[in-house]
């Protein structure tokens, strides 16, 4: 549920930290197992576990055993008799993060979509402040140690639990038991027949998929934490102590105390950060600090760990001629320890090619712009192929890892030995989700133009991809309009208020580096480029936003703007 921005009710003043009148905290250190350099600790994220339980942080330890940050800080009992006091640690990203106030005048208010910030404390969620064994008052400090690690969905949010991840494939028995009880449901079988058509696939083709759909969907059923499922943003986190006595402890709202806990006032989580450094502090004790140490963590995914070949997104039986070993395929090892899985295309079928029946090896070959035009005037409507794209009847032949210089290879099976040349789509993509963050890949792509400057019709990319089509990955709510639906083609199209769709791609293309004349709003002197005489590329990168009109500024065709001392041409179809 979106949080308007309007509803500002909690105000709390911006106080400095101090010390308390019944107790004294000093030298506060978030990680003393390590050695910050300039206060800074680069740690990598541990990947180990990474598919079943998601990013921690820290690694393991040499043992293969959970390790922790140990951080401490020393207490003096001001009063007149020994007490036990509380103390909690909450950490915070700080480079992906809505502000978790918002400045009207001299005051500070609480903004709720801060809630959405990547924050947590303790491992077992449901644990408050942790309790101090009972401190004398004897004018000394003394110095209290605990420890804590950073994972995934730190709040235990419902909509992030499901089943635990188990290689779970269903036997051929299995499906065509679904597929059974598909055809004893007459409203069930409808819709799939309805489905089919719109897919322009066969009826029987239309059951199974909806059978693998309905095996999928049921085997993520659980409670289990999937905290895979919100891992945590790379960049820089804070750590932020708060201490206080038994009478600080009775009055700290149940939210902050316990971060599993929403709050009635805005129906959402409440991010305890903000209570960190603003407090009502007018009567009850509290101590506060953010240390000045942070840490900085990335994560850096292994291509020689392996390829997995998750046959639920292969979506077709599987026949013999797949190429499966130890480093690409269907394993539990590979299922568990693979950073990179092999990806299948979902090509659509409403669009048909219509293919000169030519079958040449454009680069290497020299195809030629002559040969090219000859070709094109050579054969009328009634002789090309309609065909359409592609992708591999045996997974595991076109992706392998390279061990020597560990990495994932791709190749495109062209048409040496087919009997029917196709055209085919190939892939990887990485199984770690982020929300945030950047990413840096050392790709090397293939040659597309022939010397001529004919393209062979390659298009590489290098793509951002949802990374699950289910409830709990929906993007923020569109509140202007909605979005519409990914692929869907009808007029006027439907609008949805959340997708779990989102893509961003960077692609190469061969093509005009303008827009089509639409684009400029139909202006006469619009710019226009004949790609075919020269040998550039584009570099395009496009950002899938679904049409929804809730950004700033938002424009449809080209919209020039200066960036960076450069002018620039921005795109919304």
């Amino acid at each position: 549920m979106r949080i308007p921005n309007l509803i500002l009710i909690l105000s709390l003043l911006l106080l400095s930290c101090r010390d308390s009148t019944t107790f004294t905290v000093k030298n506060f250190n978030p990680f003393t197992n390590y050695s910050p350099v300039n206060d800074t600790l680069n740690l990598d994220m541990d990947l180990s576990d990474v598919i079943k339980s998601g990013v921690t942080i820290p690694a393991k330890n040499k043992n293969g055993n959970p390790d922790f940050f140990h951080f401490e800080f020393s207490l003096k009992n001001n009063s007149d008799k020994p007490q036990s006091f509380f103390y909690k640690i909450y950490y915070q990203n700080e480079s992906y993060k809505y502000p978790e106030y918002i400045e009207r005048g001299n005051n500070r208010f609480y903004n709720p979509q801060s809630a959405a910030n990547f924050y947590g404390t303790w491992e077992v969620v449901s644990e408050g402040f942790h309790s101090t064994k009972a401190i004398p008052s004897d004018f000394k400090y003394h110095e209290i140690r605990d420890s804590f690690r950073i994972m995934g969905n730190p709040r235990e949010e419902g909509k992030y639990k499901g089943s635990e991840k188990i290689n779970d494939f269903p036997d051929p028995g299995q499906i065509g038991r679904v597929i059974a009880k598909i055809k004893t449901k007459p409203l069930w079988l409808a819709a799939i027949q309805q489905k089919a058509n719109e897919n322009k696939v066969p009826l029987e083709r239309q059951m199974y998929l909806d059978a693998l759909w309905t095996i999928e969907y049921d085997n993520r059923i659980g409670e289990t934490n999937n905290r895979w499922k919100r891992n945590p943003r790379v960049g820089n986190y804070c750590f932020v102590l708060v201490v206080t006595d038994s009478t600080g402890i009775s009055q700290i709202p149940l939210a902050i105390k316990n971060i599993y806990h929403t709050t009635p006032v805005f129906e959402n989580y409440f991010n305890p950060v903000f209570f960190a450094h603003t407090y009502t502090g007018l009567t009850y004790p509290f101590y506060v600090e953010q240390s000045k140490m942070v840490l900085k963590t990335k994560a850096v995914l292994a291509p020689d760990k392996g390829v997995f070949v998750d046959l639920f997104k292969y979506k077709e039986p599987l026949k013999e001629g797949h190429l499966f070993n130890e480093s690409c395929g269907i394993s539990d090892s590979l299922f568990f320890a693979a950073h990179f899985e092999q990806f299948f295309h979902n090509n659509s079928r409403n669009f048909k090619l219509h293919n000169i029946p030519v079958v040449a090896d454009v680069v290497n070959d020299n195809y030629s712009r002559q040969q090219y035009q000859e070709n094109k005037e050579k054969f009328s409507k009634t002789n090309l192929k309609d065909d359409y794209f592609g992708i591999t009847n045996a997974p595991g032949t076109t992706v392998a890892l390279d061990k020597t210089e560990k990495a994932i290879s791709l190749s495109n099976p062209g048409n040496e030995l087919r009997l029917k040349p196709v055209k085919e789509n190939v892939g990887i993509n990485t199984r770690i989700g982020f929300t945030y963050g950047k990413y840096t890949a050392k790709i090397k792509f293939p040659k597309i133009l022939s010397a001529d400057n004919i393209w062979n019709g390659i298009t590489c990319a290098f793509w951002l991809l949802f990374q699950e089509d289910a409830e709990w990955n929906h993007r923020n709510v569109c509140a202007n309009e909605g979005y519409i639906p990914k692929g869907d083609i009808s007029r006027p199209p439907p609008r949805v208020p959340s997708t779990s769709y989102s893509e961003i791609d960077i692609e190469i293309i061969k093509t005009s580096k303008f827009w089509p004349q639409s684009s400029y709003r139909n202006d006469p002197r619009f710019p226009s480029e004949n790609p075919g005489e020269n040998n550039n590329l584009i570099a395009a990168c496009t950002n899938w936003d679904l049409a929804c009109r809730d950004p700033k500024d938002f424009v449809l065709g080209a919209k020039p703007i200066y960036a960076k001392g450069k002018n620039f041409v921005l795109h919304r179809w």
